[in-house]
This record gives C-alpha cells, structure tokens and sequence, in this order.
C-alpha cells in the first residue's frame, strides 16, 4: 500500500514514527525516506493539510522514545479541531466515492504512455501544496495561538553561519544556537517543516542574506549516496532558487557541508 503512487490524488494522514527494525543501528529517517518517490507529502509538524490539498500527507516523528513516551500534553478540544476542518472540503471528498448514481473507473491497469500522462497531471496539486499548508498553518495560529511556517528561522537576523534540520533534533540545536548566541556568536537555525513538496522559494526567503556557510544536519544515513536526502534537497533549492532570482538581498552560493546528527540510540544532545 505504502509504495503504490496514490492516483487521483485522495485526502490521507499518516503518523509515522522514524525507526527501522531491520537495522536500528545504521538507519533512523530510512524507513520513511525511502517512500519519497511514492508522491506524498512529509511534514515534521502537526497541522492538518491532507483534506484541503487531497496530497497523502506522511507525519514522521523522531523514533523509538518519542513514539513510546507517556508525557503530560494539552489537547485540542473538539471545537478547535472543527474551527480547523473545512466541511466543505469533506462533502467534496465524499462525493468523489464510488457511488452507482455517479460511476467512474478506478484502480485499471495502464499502458506506459497513460500513466505518464497522469503522472504529469498531478503537477498542479504538488505546485499549489505550500501554500495551502501555509494557509492551514496560518488558520492553527488564529485558533491555538501556536505559529508555525514552511521554514522556521531562528537566530540571528545578521548570521553567516546557519544549520537546516527538522524533527525533534531542531529543538535541541534551537537551544545550542540561543546559548552560542548570547556569548556573541552569529549563528542561525532554519527548521524545516515540510519536507515534500519542498517549497524553494519559501526556503530561501527564510534564510538570511547574509549567510555564507550552511550545514544540513539530517537523521538517516544512504551508503553509497553522495549525500543524505535533505542535504541533497537544500543543494538542489540553493542552485536552481538563485538561478531562478527567488534569493533574497545579494545572498550567494553558501559553502555547504553535510552531517549525520545522531542515529538511533544516540541522543542528540547540545553538548
């Protein structure tokens, strides 16, 4: 279920916590990172995109402890979780069900040339995703008081020294970066909230113009890869955002470095 590309795109949320039976000691984000192809969504945030979008949304927590931890939370109580669910959007999807009154043909087999077709026909809900997440995000801050974005900056507005992470590890490098911070470093913090489809132009508008040196700190580690994947996604934004004039001020090529920061059974600590 999990590796079939889901056509036509159709409102679902997964959670998923970031762990690998199989071989605990080398892989974390690899369980879910090797679905990316599959076409979903990936956010290491809460909100609620997958109905307004109709993208399959995969929401990956950070591993073992996190998924089996008893910890005292404050809820949502129902009338904040129906100020966030269009109704709208959930009669729209339940009249997309098979339904004898309206018939349609799903789920046949394809030809090569059809299905590339409909592949590329689910451009315009990918190109459109950002901003609707950003519009959920946005409507989550009116209700809960909580905000979040696309990219998160933290840090200082002037850094030239910046680390791009997600999950439960960016809070830990959000205190190192306050503490380095105030004994007179420079240093910033991008937290990446969503992950697919990863928005380039959000991107670069988050970082500072003034960063020169940018360190992608991922999860998860690829042998073979000349890169982890969310290092491989930030080079890829830097080169193709410039190109396309979506940098903000005069920012330029950074020097990129690339980092495991903690694998399994190996907590990521600020010191």
């Amino acid at each position: 279920m999990f590796r079939r590309a889901p056509w036509p795109p159709r409102p679902l949320d997964f959670r998923r916590p970031l762990r690998c039976n199989v071989r605990p000691q080398h892989r974390f984000r690899h369980a879910v990172f090797e679905l990316r192809a599959r076409g979903d969504g990936y956010g290491a945030d809460r909100s609620r995109r997958s109905l307004d979008s109709r993208i399959p949304f995969l929401h990956f927590f950070d591993g073992f402890r996190t998924s089996h931890e008893v910890n005292k939370i404050e809820m949502l109580n129902e009338d904040d979780m129906r100020a966030l669910i269009n109704m709208d959007r959930i009669f729209e999807h339940r009249q997309r069900a098979l339904s004898p009154d309206h018939p349609v043909l799903r789920g046949t087999a394809q030809n090569p040339d059809v299905f590339f077709q409909m592949r590329e026909g689910a451009n315009n809900f990918y190109e459109a995703c950002p901003q609707i997440v950003q519009s959920v995000m946005n409507k989550f801050a009116e209700v809960v008081g909580r905000s979040y974005h696309l990219f998160d900056y933290v840090g200082a507005p002037d850094a030239e020294r910046v680390i791009v992470i997600m999950g439960s590890g960016a809070e830990v490098a959000h205190e190192t970066i306050d503490h380095l911070n105030s004994q007179g470093e420079r240093l910033g913090l991008l937290k990446v909230r969503l992950y697919r489809p990863f928005p380039v132009q959000a991107f670069l508008a988050a970082l500072p113009a003034s960063v020169r040196k940018i360190a992608v700190l991922d999860r998860t580690k690829e042998s073979g890869a000349i890169g982890e994947p969310l290092y491989l996604d930030v080079v890829n934004a830097l080169h193709e955002g410039i190109k396309a004039g979506f940098s903000p001020g005069k920012l330029r090529h950074p020097l990129l470095v690339a980092a495991t920061a903690s694998l399994p059974r190996n907590s990521l600590r600020p010191w």
